[in-house]
Protein backbone atom coordinates (compact mmCIF):
# COMPACT_ATOMS: atom_id res chain seq x y z
CA UNK A 1 0.00 0.00 0.00
CA UNK A 2 1.40 3.66 -0.92
CA UNK A 3 1.51 6.33 2.08
CA UNK A 4 1.24 9.61 0.62
CA UNK A 5 1.90 12.69 2.60
CA UNK A 6 1.82 16.69 1.23
CA UNK A 7 4.72 18.24 2.76
CA UNK A 8 4.20 21.52 1.54
CA UNK A 9 0.90 23.34 -0.07
CA UNK A 10 0.94 26.62 -0.73
CA UNK A 11 -1.86 28.63 -2.81
CA UNK A 12 0.27 30.99 -5.26
CA UNK A 13 -0.88 34.34 -6.55
CA UNK A 14 -3.78 34.61 -8.27
CA UNK A 15 -3.53 34.83 -12.09
CA UNK A 16 -6.83 36.55 -12.89
CA UNK A 17 -7.94 39.63 -11.15
CA UNK A 18 -8.95 42.49 -12.78
CA UNK A 19 -12.91 42.28 -13.75
CA UNK A 20 -14.40 41.98 -16.75
CA UNK A 21 -11.19 40.72 -18.12
CA UNK A 22 -10.27 36.81 -16.27
CA UNK A 23 -12.60 34.51 -14.63
CA UNK A 24 -12.53 32.48 -11.39
CA UNK A 25 -9.82 30.14 -11.92
CA UNK A 26 -6.68 30.15 -10.24
CA UNK A 27 -3.37 28.04 -9.62
CA UNK A 28 -2.12 25.77 -6.78
CA UNK A 29 1.31 24.35 -6.17
CA UNK A 30 2.31 20.93 -3.80
CA UNK A 31 4.59 18.56 -2.74
CA UNK A 32 4.16 15.52 -2.32
CA UNK A 33 6.11 12.29 -1.07
CA UNK A 34 5.30 8.75 -1.23
CA UNK A 35 7.21 7.16 2.11
CA UNK A 36 9.05 10.17 2.72
CA UNK A 37 10.70 10.07 -0.86
CA UNK A 38 9.17 12.77 -3.06
CA UNK A 39 7.06 10.85 -5.53
CA UNK A 40 7.29 10.94 -9.24
CA UNK A 41 4.49 10.04 -11.98
CA UNK A 42 1.14 10.76 -12.75
CA UNK A 43 -1.34 11.05 -9.80
CA UNK A 44 -5.10 11.75 -9.41
CA UNK A 45 -6.40 14.68 -7.31
CA UNK A 46 -9.74 15.58 -5.67
CA UNK A 47 -10.16 18.99 -4.62
CA UNK A 48 -13.33 20.36 -2.44
CA UNK A 49 -14.10 23.45 -0.56
CA UNK A 50 -15.52 23.35 3.17
CA UNK A 51 -16.35 26.29 5.60
CA UNK A 52 -14.65 24.83 8.54
CA UNK A 53 -11.09 22.64 8.65
CA UNK A 54 -12.44 19.81 10.30
CA UNK A 55 -15.94 17.82 9.08
CA UNK A 56 -17.71 20.87 8.09
CA UNK A 57 -19.97 21.39 4.71
CA UNK A 58 -19.00 21.23 1.14
CA UNK A 59 -19.06 24.34 -0.53
CA UNK A 60 -19.78 24.34 -4.41
CA UNK A 61 -18.33 21.36 -6.84
CA UNK A 62 -15.49 19.29 -6.45
CA UNK A 63 -12.63 19.87 -8.87
CA UNK A 64 -11.38 16.21 -10.62
CA UNK A 65 -8.20 15.98 -12.00
CA UNK A 66 -6.74 12.89 -14.06
CA UNK A 67 -3.21 12.03 -14.22
CA UNK A 68 -1.30 15.04 -12.83
CA UNK A 69 2.39 14.81 -13.77
CA UNK A 70 4.78 14.95 -10.32
CA UNK A 71 8.12 15.59 -10.70
CA UNK A 72 10.33 15.69 -7.73
CA UNK A 73 7.42 15.50 -5.11
CA UNK A 74 6.03 18.94 -6.71
CA UNK A 75 2.59 19.32 -8.90
CA UNK A 76 1.07 22.51 -10.15
CA UNK A 77 -2.34 22.32 -10.71
CA UNK A 78 -5.40 25.04 -12.06
CA UNK A 79 -8.66 25.06 -9.97
CA UNK A 80 -11.82 26.95 -10.93
CA UNK A 81 -14.80 26.53 -8.31
CA UNK A 82 -16.86 29.47 -9.71
CA UNK A 83 -17.17 32.88 -8.44
CA UNK A 84 -20.01 31.77 -5.81
CA UNK A 85 -18.07 29.89 -3.28
CA UNK A 86 -15.81 33.49 -2.32
CA UNK A 87 -19.04 35.50 -0.97
CA UNK A 88 -16.10 36.56 2.06
CA UNK A 89 -17.03 33.81 4.38
CA UNK A 90 -13.49 31.20 5.14
CA UNK A 91 -13.01 28.74 3.23
CA UNK A 92 -10.50 25.40 3.51
CA UNK A 93 -9.33 23.52 0.81
CA UNK A 94 -9.83 19.32 1.12
CA UNK A 95 -7.30 17.56 -1.29
CA UNK A 96 -7.36 13.38 -1.75
CA UNK A 97 -5.15 11.74 -4.01
CA UNK A 98 -4.60 8.37 -5.78
CA UNK A 99 -2.16 6.67 -7.92
CA UNK A 100 -2.85 7.86 -11.42
CA UNK A 101 -3.37 4.49 -12.62
CA UNK A 102 -5.86 3.51 -10.01
CA UNK A 103 -9.78 3.56 -10.00
CA UNK A 104 -10.30 3.23 -6.26
CA UNK A 105 -10.42 5.48 -3.85
CA UNK A 106 -8.56 8.67 -2.60
CA UNK A 107 -6.49 9.41 0.16
CA UNK A 108 -7.40 12.33 2.11
CA UNK A 109 -4.57 14.43 2.85
CA UNK A 110 -4.26 16.09 6.18
CA UNK A 111 -4.80 19.03 7.43
CA UNK A 112 -7.04 20.84 5.06
CA UNK A 113 -5.50 23.88 3.26
CA UNK A 114 -6.98 27.19 4.38
CA UNK A 115 -7.35 29.96 1.47
CA UNK A 116 -5.97 32.62 1.60
CA UNK A 117 -6.36 36.27 0.03
CA UNK A 118 -5.62 35.57 -3.34
CA UNK A 119 -8.48 33.45 -4.32
CA UNK A 120 -10.64 36.17 -2.30
CA UNK A 121 -9.36 38.96 -5.03
CA UNK A 122 -11.89 36.74 -7.53
CA UNK A 123 -14.45 38.62 -5.08
CA UNK A 124 -13.42 42.19 -5.34
CA UNK A 125 -13.54 41.67 -8.94
CA UNK A 126 -17.25 43.09 -9.71
CA UNK A 127 -19.18 46.03 -8.56
CA UNK A 128 -23.19 45.31 -8.64
CA UNK A 129 -24.68 46.49 -11.40
CA UNK A 130 -26.07 50.56 -11.39
CA UNK A 131 -24.04 50.55 -8.12
CA UNK A 132 -22.02 54.07 -8.92
CA UNK A 133 -24.23 56.59 -10.93
CA UNK A 134 -22.83 60.64 -11.65
CA UNK A 135 -23.80 61.25 -8.27
CA UNK A 136 -21.14 58.57 -7.04
CA UNK A 137 -18.37 60.39 -9.20
CA UNK A 138 -16.71 63.30 -8.59
CA UNK A 139 -15.94 65.26 -11.72
CA UNK A 140 -13.10 67.49 -10.35
CA UNK A 141 -11.54 63.92 -8.95
CA UNK A 142 -12.70 61.27 -11.88
CA UNK A 143 -12.45 61.53 -15.28
CA UNK A 144 -15.63 60.31 -17.22
CA UNK A 145 -15.26 58.06 -20.12
CA UNK A 146 -13.13 59.20 -23.16
CA UNK A 147 -15.39 59.56 -26.21
CA UNK A 148 -14.16 61.91 -28.41
CA UNK A 149 -11.87 61.11 -31.61
CA UNK A 150 -9.14 62.72 -33.55
CA UNK A 151 -9.44 62.44 -37.73
CA UNK A 152 -5.68 60.79 -39.00
CA UNK A 153 -2.95 62.50 -38.05
CA UNK A 154 -3.73 64.35 -35.41
CA UNK A 155 -3.44 63.71 -31.98
CA UNK A 156 -5.51 64.27 -28.67
CA UNK A 157 -4.25 67.77 -27.24
CA UNK A 158 -6.93 68.14 -23.67
CA UNK A 159 -9.70 65.77 -22.63
CA UNK A 160 -13.00 67.92 -20.94
CA UNK A 161 -14.58 66.28 -17.96
CA UNK A 162 -17.40 65.51 -19.83
CA UNK A 163 -15.31 63.22 -22.36
CA UNK A 164 -14.96 65.04 -25.02
CA UNK A 165 -11.56 65.96 -27.11
CA UNK A 166 -9.16 68.33 -28.31
CA UNK A 167 -6.74 67.90 -31.26
CA UNK A 168 -4.18 68.64 -32.88
CA UNK A 169 -1.66 68.32 -35.62
CA UNK A 170 2.09 67.83 -35.40
CA UNK A 171 4.37 68.92 -37.43
CA UNK A 172 5.74 66.32 -40.25
CA UNK A 173 8.60 65.14 -39.25
CA UNK A 174 11.68 63.99 -41.66
CA UNK A 175 11.26 61.05 -43.45
CA UNK A 176 12.83 58.10 -41.97
CA UNK A 177 15.68 56.03 -43.26
CA UNK A 178 14.99 53.55 -46.57
CA UNK A 179 14.42 50.26 -45.16
CA UNK A 180 16.36 47.09 -46.26
CA UNK A 181 14.52 45.47 -49.23
CA UNK A 182 12.31 42.61 -48.18
CA UNK A 183 12.72 39.33 -49.77
CA UNK A 184 10.96 38.64 -53.12
CA UNK A 185 7.29 36.96 -52.40
CA UNK A 186 6.30 33.89 -53.55
CA UNK A 187 5.80 33.35 -57.70
CA UNK A 188 2.33 33.98 -58.72
CA UNK A 189 0.12 31.57 -60.47
CA UNK A 190 0.74 31.44 -64.27
CA UNK A 191 -2.00 34.38 -66.44
CA UNK A 192 -3.97 32.74 -68.75
CA UNK A 193 -2.87 32.31 -72.24
CA UNK A 194 -2.53 35.50 -74.71
CA UNK A 195 -4.30 34.85 -78.02
CA UNK A 196 -2.96 32.93 -80.99
CA UNK A 197 -0.76 34.75 -82.96
CA UNK A 198 -1.06 35.10 -86.83
CA UNK A 199 0.10 31.49 -88.38
CA UNK A 200 4.54 32.91 -89.99
CA UNK A 201 5.35 32.45 -93.30
CA UNK A 202 6.45 29.09 -94.29
CA UNK A 203 9.64 28.36 -94.21
CA UNK A 204 12.17 27.39 -97.31
CA UNK A 205 11.95 24.40 -98.92
CA UNK A 206 14.48 21.28 -97.53
CA UNK A 207 16.04 19.54 -99.35
CA UNK A 208 14.43 16.12 -100.80
CA UNK A 209 15.67 13.24 -98.54
CA UNK A 210 17.35 10.05 -99.55
CA UNK A 211 14.79 7.43 -100.97
CA UNK A 212 13.40 5.08 -98.15
CA UNK A 213 13.84 0.93 -98.08
CA UNK A 214 12.43 -1.17 -100.51
CA UNK A 215 8.57 -2.48 -99.59
CA UNK A 216 7.87 -5.92 -99.16
CA UNK A 217 6.44 -7.70 -102.96
CA UNK A 218 2.67 -7.72 -102.07
CA UNK A 219 0.87 -11.03 -102.78
CA UNK A 220 0.47 -12.30 -106.52
CA UNK A 221 -2.30 -11.11 -108.16
CA UNK A 222 -4.98 -13.45 -109.84
CA UNK A 223 -3.91 -15.87 -112.72
CA UNK A 224 -5.31 -13.62 -116.22
CA UNK A 225 -8.08 -15.48 -118.41
CA UNK A 226 -6.22 -17.13 -121.09
CA UNK A 227 -5.50 -15.47 -124.20
CA UNK A 228 -7.31 -16.55 -127.94
CA UNK A 229 -5.99 -19.81 -129.24
CA UNK A 230 -3.80 -18.92 -131.88
CA UNK A 231 -3.95 -20.29 -135.90
CA UNK A 232 -2.70 -23.82 -136.22
CA UNK A 233 0.63 -23.76 -137.71
CA UNK A 234 1.60 -25.78 -141.11
CA UNK A 235 2.84 -29.42 -140.90
CA UNK A 236 6.32 -30.72 -140.34
CA UNK A 237 8.32 -32.67 -142.56
CA UNK A 238 8.11 -36.47 -141.88
CA UNK A 239 10.63 -38.02 -139.77
CA UNK A 240 12.77 -40.68 -140.78
CA UNK A 241 11.22 -44.25 -139.62
CA UNK A 242 12.49 -45.21 -136.07
CA UNK A 243 13.76 -48.49 -134.88
CA UNK A 244 10.71 -50.32 -133.41
CA UNK A 245 10.57 -51.91 -130.03
CA UNK A 246 7.52 -52.25 -128.85
CA UNK A 247 7.03 -55.75 -130.72
CA UNK A 248 9.94 -56.58 -129.16
CA UNK A 249 9.14 -55.33 -125.65
CA UNK A 250 5.73 -56.99 -126.11
CA UNK A 251 7.32 -60.12 -126.28
CA UNK A 252 9.29 -59.89 -122.90
CA UNK A 253 6.13 -60.66 -121.42
CA UNK A 254 7.15 -58.68 -118.08
CA UNK A 255 5.15 -59.64 -115.25
CA UNK A 256 4.85 -57.13 -112.16
CA UNK A 257 4.18 -57.73 -108.26
CA UNK A 258 0.37 -56.00 -106.88
CA UNK A 259 0.78 -52.89 -106.16
CA UNK A 260 3.70 -51.97 -109.01
CA UNK A 261 3.30 -50.43 -112.10
CA UNK A 262 5.12 -50.88 -115.44
CA UNK A 263 7.43 -47.92 -116.63
CA UNK A 264 9.48 -47.99 -120.07
CA UNK A 265 12.93 -46.86 -118.92
CA UNK A 266 16.20 -46.92 -120.92
CA UNK A 267 19.18 -48.62 -119.67
CA UNK A 268 22.22 -48.47 -120.97
CA UNK A 269 20.69 -46.85 -124.59
CA UNK A 270 18.21 -50.12 -124.53
CA UNK A 271 14.80 -49.35 -124.15
CA UNK A 272 12.64 -51.78 -121.92
CA UNK A 273 10.09 -52.22 -118.95
CA UNK A 274 10.54 -51.84 -115.34
CA UNK A 275 8.54 -52.28 -112.04
CA UNK A 276 8.42 -49.55 -109.82
CA UNK A 277 6.56 -49.01 -106.64
CA UNK A 278 3.92 -46.11 -106.31
CA UNK A 279 7.20 -44.62 -103.55
CA UNK A 280 9.51 -45.29 -106.61
CA UNK A 281 7.16 -43.85 -109.22
CA UNK A 282 6.25 -40.75 -106.78
CA UNK A 283 10.33 -39.78 -106.24
CA UNK A 284 10.12 -38.54 -110.15
CA UNK A 285 7.31 -36.24 -110.19
CA UNK A 286 7.58 -33.10 -108.80
CA UNK A 287 4.28 -32.80 -106.36
CA UNK A 288 2.98 -29.40 -104.78
CA UNK A 289 4.41 -27.62 -102.47
CA UNK A 290 3.95 -27.62 -97.99
CA UNK A 291 5.20 -25.60 -95.69
CA UNK A 292 4.54 -24.06 -92.23
CA UNK A 293 5.31 -20.51 -92.13
CA UNK A 294 8.82 -19.67 -90.09
CA UNK A 295 6.88 -17.00 -88.77
CA UNK A 296 4.19 -16.96 -86.00
CA UNK A 297 0.88 -14.83 -85.71
CA UNK A 298 -1.66 -13.82 -83.04
CA UNK A 299 -5.53 -15.17 -83.91
CA UNK A 300 -6.00 -11.49 -85.24
CA UNK A 301 -4.91 -12.53 -89.07
CA UNK A 302 -6.25 -9.49 -90.96
CA UNK A 303 -3.90 -7.08 -88.76
CA UNK A 304 -1.06 -9.47 -88.56
CA UNK A 305 -1.29 -9.08 -92.46
CA UNK A 306 -2.30 -5.54 -92.91
CA UNK A 307 1.08 -4.55 -90.74
CA UNK A 308 4.03 -6.75 -92.11
CA UNK A 309 2.35 -6.67 -95.72
CA UNK A 310 0.68 -3.20 -95.97
CA UNK A 311 -2.54 -4.74 -97.38
CA UNK A 312 -6.13 -3.48 -96.23
CA UNK A 313 -8.53 -6.70 -95.53
CA UNK A 314 -11.62 -5.62 -94.14
CA UNK A 315 -13.30 -7.79 -90.89
CA UNK A 316 -14.73 -10.51 -93.34
CA UNK A 317 -11.42 -11.61 -95.10
CA UNK A 318 -9.64 -13.42 -92.59
CA UNK A 319 -9.00 -16.36 -95.54
CA UNK A 320 -7.69 -13.56 -97.65
CA UNK A 321 -5.71 -12.41 -95.31
CA UNK A 322 -4.15 -15.83 -94.37
CA UNK A 323 -3.23 -16.63 -97.76
CA UNK A 324 -1.49 -13.89 -98.45
CA UNK A 325 0.82 -13.96 -95.52
CA UNK A 326 1.83 -17.53 -96.91
CA UNK A 327 2.48 -16.23 -99.85
CA UNK A 328 5.10 -13.77 -98.69
CA UNK A 329 6.82 -15.98 -97.11
CA UNK A 330 7.38 -18.48 -100.22
CA UNK A 331 7.99 -15.29 -102.35
CA UNK A 332 10.11 -14.83 -99.74
CA UNK A 333 11.83 -18.07 -100.15
CA UNK A 334 11.89 -18.08 -103.72
CA UNK A 335 9.23 -20.81 -104.23
CA UNK A 336 7.25 -20.90 -107.19
CA UNK A 337 3.76 -21.01 -107.29
CA UNK A 338 0.34 -19.95 -105.67
CA UNK A 339 -0.54 -20.58 -101.94
CA UNK A 340 -3.29 -21.10 -99.99
CA UNK A 341 -3.08 -21.24 -96.21
CA UNK A 342 -4.89 -24.35 -94.63
CA UNK A 343 -7.51 -22.37 -93.02
CA UNK A 344 -11.25 -22.88 -92.66
CA UNK A 345 -14.21 -21.10 -91.63
CA UNK A 346 -17.73 -20.96 -90.64
CA UNK A 347 -20.16 -21.57 -91.93
CA UNK A 348 -19.58 -24.83 -93.65
CA UNK A 349 -19.87 -24.59 -97.55
CA UNK A 350 -17.11 -22.93 -99.45
CA UNK A 351 -14.76 -21.27 -96.84
CA UNK A 352 -13.96 -24.95 -96.22
CA UNK A 353 -10.36 -25.46 -97.09
CA UNK A 354 -11.31 -28.91 -98.53
CA UNK A 355 -13.15 -26.69 -100.78
CA UNK A 356 -10.99 -23.92 -101.08
CA UNK A 357 -7.79 -26.47 -102.60
CA UNK A 358 -7.91 -27.14 -106.22
CA UNK A 359 -7.70 -30.66 -107.05
CA UNK A 360 -3.72 -32.65 -107.01
CA UNK A 361 -2.90 -35.99 -108.73
CA UNK A 362 0.69 -35.26 -108.02
CA UNK A 363 0.83 -35.56 -104.22
CA UNK A 364 2.11 -33.03 -101.65
CA UNK A 365 6.07 -32.92 -101.04
CA UNK A 366 7.53 -30.75 -97.69
CA UNK A 367 10.28 -28.75 -98.72
CA UNK A 368 12.97 -30.60 -98.53
CA UNK A 369 11.55 -32.30 -102.26
CA UNK A 370 11.71 -35.44 -100.88
CA UNK A 371 9.17 -36.12 -98.54
CA UNK A 372 5.78 -36.46 -99.57
CA UNK A 373 2.97 -36.40 -97.04
CA UNK A 374 -0.10 -37.38 -99.15
CA UNK A 375 -0.05 -38.90 -102.87
CA UNK A 376 -3.28 -36.59 -103.78
CA UNK A 377 -5.91 -34.43 -102.25
CA UNK A 378 -8.41 -37.23 -101.84
CA UNK A 379 -5.19 -38.59 -99.86
CA UNK A 380 -4.86 -35.68 -97.56
CA UNK A 381 -7.99 -35.38 -96.60
CA UNK A 382 -8.40 -38.94 -95.19
CA UNK A 383 -7.62 -37.58 -91.91
CA UNK A 384 -3.84 -39.15 -91.34
CA UNK A 385 -0.75 -37.32 -93.22
CA UNK A 386 2.40 -40.03 -94.27
CA UNK A 387 4.94 -37.23 -92.33
CA UNK A 388 4.05 -34.31 -90.36
CA UNK A 389 4.52 -30.72 -91.88
CA UNK A 390 7.72 -29.48 -89.86
CA UNK A 391 9.34 -27.70 -92.36
CA UNK A 392 9.48 -23.88 -92.61
CA UNK A 393 9.46 -22.14 -96.49
CA UNK A 394 13.42 -22.72 -96.49
CA UNK A 395 13.60 -26.18 -95.56
CA UNK A 396 14.55 -25.83 -91.98
CA UNK A 397 13.05 -27.96 -88.83
CA UNK A 398 10.75 -25.61 -86.92
CA UNK A 399 11.27 -25.60 -83.34
CA UNK A 400 8.44 -28.14 -81.10
CA UNK A 401 9.31 -27.01 -77.70
CA UNK A 402 6.63 -25.04 -76.28
CA UNK A 403 3.54 -23.44 -78.44
CA UNK A 404 6.46 -23.18 -81.34
CA UNK A 405 4.30 -26.32 -82.78
CA UNK A 406 1.07 -24.57 -82.99
CA UNK A 407 -0.29 -23.58 -86.16
CA UNK A 408 -3.81 -21.80 -87.03
CA UNK A 409 -6.23 -23.89 -88.49
CA UNK A 410 -10.26 -23.96 -87.54
CA UNK A 411 -10.23 -27.37 -89.23
CA UNK A 412 -10.29 -30.71 -89.13
CA UNK A 413 -7.77 -33.23 -90.66
CA UNK A 414 -10.69 -33.73 -93.40
CA UNK A 415 -10.53 -30.01 -94.04
CA UNK A 416 -13.50 -29.06 -92.65
CA UNK A 417 -14.71 -25.97 -90.32
CA UNK A 418 -13.94 -27.14 -87.41
CA UNK A 419 -14.81 -25.00 -84.48
CA UNK A 420 -18.32 -24.89 -84.26
CA UNK A 421 -18.99 -21.65 -84.72
CA UNK A 422 -16.44 -20.45 -81.25
CA UNK A 423 -13.69 -20.82 -81.49
CA UNK A 424 -11.93 -19.03 -84.63
CA UNK A 425 -10.79 -16.10 -82.75
CA UNK A 426 -13.87 -14.11 -83.83
CA UNK A 427 -13.33 -14.85 -87.52
CA UNK A 428 -9.41 -14.61 -87.00
CA UNK A 429 -10.04 -10.27 -86.19
CA UNK A 430 -9.20 -10.83 -82.35
CA UNK A 431 -6.29 -11.19 -80.37
CA UNK A 432 -7.24 -11.20 -76.96
CA UNK A 433 -6.83 -13.74 -74.76
CA UNK A 434 -10.70 -14.47 -73.55
CA UNK A 435 -11.45 -15.89 -77.07
CA UNK A 436 -9.63 -18.69 -78.50
CA UNK A 437 -9.03 -20.73 -82.06
CA UNK A 438 -8.62 -24.25 -83.19
CA UNK A 439 -4.69 -24.71 -83.58
CA UNK A 440 -3.16 -27.87 -84.67
CA UNK A 441 0.07 -29.56 -84.19
CA UNK A 442 3.14 -29.70 -86.59
CA UNK A 443 4.70 -32.88 -84.82
CA UNK A 444 1.94 -34.70 -85.58
CA UNK A 445 0.13 -37.31 -88.48
CA UNK A 446 -3.13 -38.41 -87.31
CA UNK A 447 -6.63 -37.38 -85.90
CA UNK A 448 -7.00 -36.75 -81.96
CA UNK A 449 -8.76 -40.19 -81.27
CA UNK A 450 -5.39 -41.91 -83.33
CA UNK A 451 -2.03 -42.66 -80.99
CA UNK A 452 -0.56 -39.27 -82.53
CA UNK A 453 -1.80 -35.70 -81.94
CA UNK A 454 -4.11 -34.55 -84.98
CA UNK A 455 -1.80 -32.21 -87.36
CA UNK A 456 -4.92 -30.36 -88.30
CA UNK A 457 -7.06 -30.10 -85.15
CA UNK A 458 -5.63 -30.59 -81.59
CA UNK A 459 -6.69 -28.13 -79.00
CA UNK A 460 -7.91 -24.62 -78.81
CA UNK A 461 -5.96 -21.55 -78.17
CA UNK A 462 -6.30 -17.97 -76.42
CA UNK A 463 -6.26 -15.97 -79.68
CA UNK A 464 -3.92 -13.75 -77.58
CA UNK A 465 -0.95 -16.43 -79.07
CA UNK A 466 0.85 -16.68 -81.71
CA UNK A 467 0.97 -19.74 -83.79
CA UNK A 468 2.18 -20.57 -87.30
CA UNK A 469 -0.06 -21.62 -90.54
CA UNK A 470 -0.04 -24.48 -93.08
CA UNK A 471 0.52 -23.33 -96.64
CA UNK A 472 -0.27 -25.59 -99.57
CA UNK A 473 0.49 -24.74 -103.10
CA UNK A 474 -2.45 -24.80 -105.44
Amino acid sequence: MRVLVVLCLALLTLVRVEAGLFGSEFSYQGELSQSGTPAEGTFDFFFELYDTDVNGTAIGTAVLLDDVQVANGLFSVELDFGFEPFAGDQLWLAIGVRDGASTGDFTDLQPRQKITAAPYAIHTQFVAANAVGSNEVDGEQVQLRVDGTCPAGAAIQTIATDGTVSCETGAQGDPGPQGEQGPAGPQGDPGPAGPQGDQGLPGAQGDTGPPGPQGMQGPQGNTGPAGPQGDQGPAGPQGDPGDSVLADLAADSVNCPIGSLLRLVDVVGQATWQCYSVAELRADLPGKTVFVTSQRYTGDLITEANTALGTSFGNTQALEAADALCQARADAAGLPGTYTAWLSQPPQGTNNVAARLPDNTIGYVLTDGETFIADDKTDLLDDVIAAPIGLDESGVQVAVTGLNWAVWTNSTAGGAEGSGGGSDCQDFTSSDSADLGVIGDARAVGESSAPQNNWSRSNNLPCSNSARLYCFER
